[in-house]
Parts: structure tokens; sequence; C-alpha cells
């Protein structure tokens, strides 16, 4: 098939499944949408091969690089892209694929591409045995969020899309793991959705009710900063302790707990390991393990 361009031509078929950058300097490879890579395979990644005079080669058969899937060259006031790549849904790995699709748009337009930021400060507020409740920092420019959750326990993910900067999730089940991720959405600009901010795991408590005194502590695993809740512990004074595999008490504390749940932030420069987080009211201690990152 010709193209035009001068004798430029779309060869079919040749089937690419190893694809690699030919020049991974080009700024397609650079962004502004990463990760990129420079190698994608595919069933097939290209159906096709471009041939012509004036080319520069962007993609090539990563086992023979004569067979180029994707090219450039300069035309008029301008520059086009031609290729024989197939749609990015049969490219992996997936997101590395669509980036790259995304920068090569970007690259051809005539304006500078703003992305949409990914949230900030994502902070897992409230914890309770069926309920989380999460913030995060706004986004300049972003009109929506999408969030997403993942009770890793069962494996089924729930999203919600909406312009608020906080949301409880509901009905949550006691005792299992999950994650939390949140996304901005940005329609005035061509990267209108944003990549993922950084996933806030936490566990929710096995207790259920607030007449039952319960402590849990998330995100676990953390880096070192986290927070523990307590549940049902109204006018007591109760003694926290964390503690390493050795027996050593490397953080104590006492709390007034005045409020029927109470949320103590902890940040500690700790080794990477677990440690105990142990709470202590008159005779009864609760512990729950914790892990450093």
């Amino acid at each position: 098939m010709s193209f035009g361009f001068d004798g430029t031509n779309l060869v079919y078929s040749y089937f690419t499944n190893n694809a690699e950058a030919a020049d991974p300097g080009h700024p397609i490879f650079a962004g502004p949408f990463t990760p990129v890579g420079t190698n994608w395979t595919g069933g097939s990644f290209g159906h096709a091969r471009v041939t012509g005079t004036g080319l520069t080669n962007l993609i090539w058969d990563e086992f023979a690089t004569s067979n180029i899937v994707l090219a450039e060259k300069s035309f008029g006031d301008g520059i086009a892209i031609f290729g024989g790549m197939t749609t990015n849904n049969f490219h992996s790995p997936l997101t590395e694929a669509a980036n790259l699709r995304a920068n090569i748009i970007a690259y051809l337009a005539c304006t500078a591409v703003e992305v949409c930021s990914a949230p900030d400060d994502v902070t897992l507020d409230v914890l309770t045995a069926t309920s989380a409740t999460l913030s995060w920092s706004p986004v300049e420019g972003a009109d929506q969020y999408v969030l997403a959750i993942r009770n890793n326990t069962t494996g089924v993910r729930a999203t919600r899309q909406l312009n608020v900067t906080s949301y409880t999730f509901g009905s949550l089940t006691p005792g299992h793991s999950y994650t939390f991720r949140v996304k901005s959405v940005c329609f005035e600009t061509l990267g209108d959705i944003s990549a993922p901010s950084t996933a806030v795991d936490f566990t929710t408590p096995l207790r259920l009710g607030m007449s039952d005194a319960g402590m849990s502590v998330y995100p676990n695993p953390s880096s070192g900063t986290f927070r523990v809740q307590l549940n049902g512990y109204t006018n007591a004074d109760v003694q926290l302790q964390i503690v390493n595999t050795l027996g050593q008490i490397v953080y104590a504390n006492t709390i007034s707990v005045m409020e029927d749940i109470t949320v103590e932030e902890i940040s500690l420069d700790l080794q990477p390991g677990t440690y105990l987080v142990q709470l202590i009211n008159g005779d009864e201690i609760t512990v729950n393990p914790i892990i450093v990152e």
C-alpha cells in the first residue's frame, strides 16, 4: 500500500512479535507519558512493515532490524509518522504500550501536552472493621478523581468516580486486606487521566462493633510512618509500645483516650523488619504485628 509522501509504503503482511526501539533517544520514548520502555511483545505487535526513502527508523523487529514497524519523515513544514503497529490491546506490557501510543500523538501535536498529575498525600484517615475513609491532596486542573479499591483476600475490585478529595468505602469485610489507589481526571488536557497514585494498603480489624475495645494498625506494611487506631477505649489511659524482634522497646507513649475512636500517628526511623505494636490497658494486652519496609 502506498502512503504517498514521496514513495512511502506499507508492506503487508509482515508479523512482528518482538519490537524494539531503533532510536531509544527519540522523544516518543521519553514522555510525557511514562513508563514507556524500549522493548514490547505482542501477538502481533505489528502486521506490516514500512519502506521508503528519507525515513528515520523508530521501531523495528528486534530479531530482523531491517524490517521497520514505525518510522518518521520530514515532509513539507512538518513531520509524518508511518507504521504497521496493531492496536495496543495486542501489546505487552500493556501500560508501556498505551503510553507509547499516547506519546506518538503528543509528539505530533502542534502544542505541548499537559499531563494530569497523580494525586499525592493519599492517607487512610479512619479504619473500622467494615469501612475505610481515605483522602488525598487536590490536583490543580482535576475535574474528577477515579478511585479504585481491591480486596486482596478475594480479588474483587470496585471503582468510584467523584469530584471530592475524600471518600468512605463501606461494606468492607473484617480481617480482609485491601489496596487503594486514586487517579486524577483532567478533561481539558490530552492526557486526561493521570497515572495511579501511590498505593495505600490496609487490613480491616477483626472486631465488629465499637462497644468492643480493639486496635488496628495501618498502613501495614509501612515505611515507619503509620497510624494506630483505638476503638472503644473511652476515658482510659493506655500504654502504647513498639517492640522489635529482640524484645527491645523502640517506642513508648501513654495515650489519654477521650473518644470512642482515637487515632495516634507514629513516625519512626526504624530498620526494615517485623515489629509488635502493644497496647496495654490495665491487665489486658493487645498485640498487632507491623512490617516496616
